[in-house]
């Protein structure tokens, strides 16, 4: 196992890290839904197209461009603070460079031919792509969220648990107790089991929404129960987990019955 990234629940294809910023590599077994509006530039539906830039028979074309280009796929489905996979391929250059930019984050400066995949946090709301004195042809846009907890079928939910569909989709807890336990299940189980090893330090951070209280615990592989230090909306403060031996991942409300708030997103890093 790598040491010092992330590990996430998302992406079906890739266990490596990908290039660019974040370093984030990825289990097997769930993949955000893809957020771009006409990401192979089949059609500029979606897009928001400034003066030096057009779309036309399947490539995006940039002409000594310096501004953004927005798609309403991401700016009206994009959370601040959560991480996407963000990719696209430049097929040609002549000049400048083009970069995604999510909210405040920029991404790297993309200035040679070639597909690029980077994972960025999300600082702000709205996602664009911007060109940096670009003139070159762009395409297959992908832009996909990281860490989430995928689909309702993926996990088996006990006491009071309640699956929200979202966006995004999790479980939320109320006012549980130790018997409010969601298990990951079926093949996402399968793929997490083959990710993460047994008697393993990890670091373990989960994202909560519509926080209250957040008095939740998790544990892999039926280790010892540890708090999460879930105070806000937004990724929580990672906190130091060992694996135990029997194959599991599950989170729970604590015995007190002040969870109250809705989990969306876990990430594992080895320690």
């Amino acid at each position: 196992m790598r040491r010092g990234r992330f590990y996430d629940w998302r992406d079906r294809y890739s266990r490596q890290p990908t290039g660019g910023g974040g370093g984030f590599a990825a289990w097997p077994s769930l993949i955000g839904a893809e957020m771009m509006v006409n990401g192979d530039c089949s059609s500029a539906t979606g897009w928001g197209l400034p003066a030096g830039s057009a779309i036309a028979v399947g490539k995006m074309t940039l002409t000594a461009f310096t501004d953004v280009i927005e798609n309403t796929g991401v700016t009206d489905t994009l959370i601040n603070g959560a991480t996407y996979r963000c990719v696209f391929t430049v097929d040609t250059v002549s000049l400048g460079a083009v970069r995604w930019v999510l909210g405040s984050t920029a991404g790297t400066s993309r200035s040679t031919t070639g597909t690029f995949s980077q994972d960025i946090l999300s600082t702000d709301v709205s996602g664009v792509v911007e060109g940096i004195g670009a003139t070159m042809q762009l395409d297959n846009f992908s832009v996909k969220s990281v860490g989430l907890v995928g689909i309702e079928t993926d996990w088996s939910l006990s006491g009071s648990l309640a699956w929200i569909d979202g966006p995004p989709a999790g479980f939320s807890f109320g006012d549980g107790d130790e018997s409010t336990i969601a298990s990951l299940t079926g093949s996402a189980l399968t793929a997490f089991a083959a990710s993460v090893s047994f008697n393993t330090a990890c670091l373990l951070r989960v994202y909560g929404l519509n926080y209250s209280n957040g008095d939740i615990s998790a544990r892999i592989h039926q280790g010892s129960w540890v708090p999460l230090n879930v105070s806000a909306d937004g990724w929580s403060t990672p906190v130091a987990i060992t694996s135990g031996s029997v194959v599991g991942f599950e989170v729970r409300g604590n015995a007190d019955g002040n969870a109250n708030v809705t989990v969306v997103g876990v990430q594992i890093e080895l320690a």
